[in-house]
């Protein structure tokens, strides 16, 4: 006598994931991440299997699918400023979906945006000219440097304003680099005109003074020993329009 029967296995056993990646930060100027997939394992072999991860939020992207099960391939995605959660899914070959999550976050943190204020033009080796950035927030660095090799930052460095003593005649530039609390950088750039003050002003041909100082500089002058340096019509002291003054206070001797 004989009897057979068939035995018929059934695969009901989910896959997990493991060694989910952490979450990532980057800066604007780094926009491609790149990161090691998670690894999926299983009771049976994963051949037939799937496994794949989704961009959503600041940068969108559809199912994409990864080459190996084993966690030994790297994904690499450039990204939008912001915050995108990358989702896996994942089966095994008897169609059982994965039995944990996986899921982390790439934040991409924009750079710090900013000008550097300071005065349009200044004397020659005059001390306590300014210049200043917004305050970056908690964490922020600031590091100056000063182009004309007589000028002097005496103050400030290290902080979103300095104090520096201007120099020769010429110009003197003005650089800062900020660095957020999110280590994100970026740098500015100003150039200060430097005027002699030894250096009679030439008023034999009129100069036109454009609204953001780009055309000219005014000297107005009721004392003959601390003129006063305006960029545009607008911070002229008289206001007018397209016009120098060159006046000596009677008390020497001359008036114009």
């Amino acid at each position: 006598v004989t009897c057979e029967f068939d035995v018929t296995v059934n695969d009901a056993e989910a896959p997990l994931f493991a060694d989910c990646p952490d979450d990532i930060e980057s800066c604007a100027d780094s926009p491609t991440v790149s990161w090691t997939h998670v690894e999926l394992t299983d009771n049976c072999d994963l051949t037939g299997g799937s496994l794949t991860y989704t961009l959503t939020g600041a940068t969108e992207k559809p199912a994409t699918n990864v080459a190996a099960f084993d966690g030994s391939t790297m994904g690499t995605e450039t990204f939008n400023e912001g915050v995108t959660t990358v989702t896996y899914t994942a089966m095994d070959a008897a169609g059982n979906p994965v039995g944990n999550t996986c899921s982390f976050t790439v934040t991409i943190n924009p750079l710090p945006d900013f000008e550097i204020t300071a005065d349009y033009a200044t004397w020659a080796y005059t001390p306590g000219n300014t210049a200043s950035v917004p305050d970056a927030g908690a964490g922020a660095t600031y590091s100056w440097v000063i182009s004309n090799m007589s000028g002097v930052i005496t103050s400030g460095n290290g902080t979103n304003a300095i104090v520096f003593t201007s120099g020769d005649a010429g110009t003197v530039e003005l650089e800062v680099t900020v660095t957020d609390g999110n280590t994100c950088s970026s740098t500015a750039m100003i150039t200060v005109i430097v005027l002699d003050p030894c250096s009679s002003p030439d008023f034999s041909e009129p100069v036109a003074l454009a609204p953001n100082g780009s055309e000219g500089i005014g000297l107005w002058t009721v004392d003959r020993y601390e003129p006063e340096i305006f960029e545009s019509q607008a911070t002229a002291p008289d206001g007018t329009m397209n016009t120098l003054h060159h006046g000596i206070d009677a008390s020497d001797g001359q008036v114009s």
